[in-house]
């Protein structure tokens, strides 16, 4: 038992890339995991991770431990979800990682789920750039658009459309007002009510950081801006450039790093799908 503990501590310490970070996670001191180590290393016979002031870095060998461990893990995390699962009970922490559009279904779905099963403990890490899942601790993240490919497990669980807006009293309808991922040249696809085509190009002449930025300056008049429709509707002070003109359909997805995802993951995403499955356009 002694082993497997120390086997955890190793993986642990390897998925958060430094004794400091693993140290905070789990709640034990630098010296205290690092002799873990050390015992772990001598009872194997071989160095798993080589150390340097500013890096760590697996040996062939840890690599190939490092896999073995993280399936044990797995293991043992489905082994006692199913067990929960067959009571019933959702219980636990869960970083969930999404973009500020995504906010208002996510949190409503989260809502639901945890008066269903108070012992639930959520932790929302709200960024319109994407976060490493591994180096942030994410248990499962919420993303939007075309996805990269990727070692992480994705899964398409919905969709939305997305409308140009402007102020109702904004002069300025040739400047565009760009979220952090925007590229330096925005070409906007648009479909009207009856199936007709049209592209619109913009240069970038406002940057924000994130989205409730780019929905403040675009009501303040600073320009255009591309925003998702069910949020547009909900902003007196925004209305369509285009009036009836949409994009295309712009894909949800779920992704986490797990080979056999944990219950309380499956259950969040499953409510987060049908959440946004309800309200989709």
């Amino acid at each position: 038992m002694d082993h497997l503990r120390q086997m955890m501590l190793f993986r642990t310490l390897v998925d958060k890339g430094s004794f400091t970070s693993a140290s905070e996670a789990l709640g034990l001191s630098k010296s205290v995991l690092s002799q873990h180590l050390k015992s772990l290393e001598g009872a194997l016979g071989t160095q798993l991770l080589q150390r340097t002031t500013r890096s760590q870095v697996l040996t062939p060998t840890g690599r190939e431990f490092y896999r073995q461990c993280c399936d044990i893990g797995d293991r043992v995390s489905l082994a006692w979800d199913r067990a929960r699962e067959s009571s019933g009970t959702l219980a636990g922490p869960i970083r969930i990682s999404l973009p500020h559009a995504l906010m208002e279904p996510v949190a409503a779905a989260l809502a639901a789920l945890v008066i269903a099963h108070p012992a639930i403990e959520p932790e929302l890490v709200t960024e319109d750039t994407q976060v490493d899942l591994v180096s942030e601790g994410v248990d499962l993240a919420f993303r939007v658009g075309k996805m990269p490919s990727s070692s992480l497990k994705q899964r398409r669980i919905g969709q939305f459309r997305e409308t140009l807006v402007m102020a109702q009293d904004c002069v300025r309808q040739d400047h565009y007002v760009a979220n952090g991922w925007e590229a330096s040249q925005v070409v906007c696809h648009l479909i009207g009510p009856k199936g007709e085509h049209k592209q619109l190009c913009f240069t970038p002449s406002v940057r924000a950081k994130d989205l409730p930025s780019v929905l403040a300056l675009a009501s303040a008049g600073l320009g255009v801006a591309r925003v998702p429709t069910f949020l547009m509707q909900r902003q007196a002070s925004l209305i369509p450039l285009l009036p009836g003109y949409t994009t295309e359909p712009v894909g949800v997805f779920a992704v986490h790093g797990y080979q056999q995802p944990p219950a309380l993951v499956r259950a969040v995403t499953e409510a987060v799908a049908a959440k946004l499955n309800a309200g989709s356009s």
